[in-house]
């Protein structure tokens, strides 16, 4: 793995997952509360900020297996949709990166 990006999927799954936890807070807290729209409200704006942290980690992780920007593009795009239509996809996305994608730069820190 590529030390800068593994480092930066680290601290991007961090927040991903302390904003997945807010989320639940909230969730938890718009269901119980059932007269105010404000809880609804920033639980659909934490769930698009989670998504998309989640997102990133997914791409910053791929990169750091050795997967070029023009594949990290195509991931994101496959990443967006199915995202989309499966809530709890992006949660898993970085787990099939690490545990499933070859590492590519494997190879290439053994040139050096």
């Amino acid at each position: 793995m590529i030390t800068k990006y593994r480092n930066r999927s680290i601290i991007l799954a961090i927040f991903a997952l302390a904003l997945s936890v807010l989320l639940v807070v909230v969730f938890r807290k718009s269901i119980r509360v059932r007269t105010s729209d404000d809880w609804t409200a920033l639980a659909v704006v934490l769930y698009l900020a989670a998504w998309a942290m989640w997102v990133m980690t997914s791409l910053s992780l791929a990169r750091a297996k050795g997967y070029s920007r023009d594949l990290a593009g195509t991931l994101f795009l496959v990443f967006i949709v199915i995202g989309f239509c499966v809530p709890i996809a992006p949660v898993l996305f970085p787990f099939y990166i690490i545990f499933a994608m070859e590492d590519k730069a494997k190879d290439r820190m053994r040139r050096r």
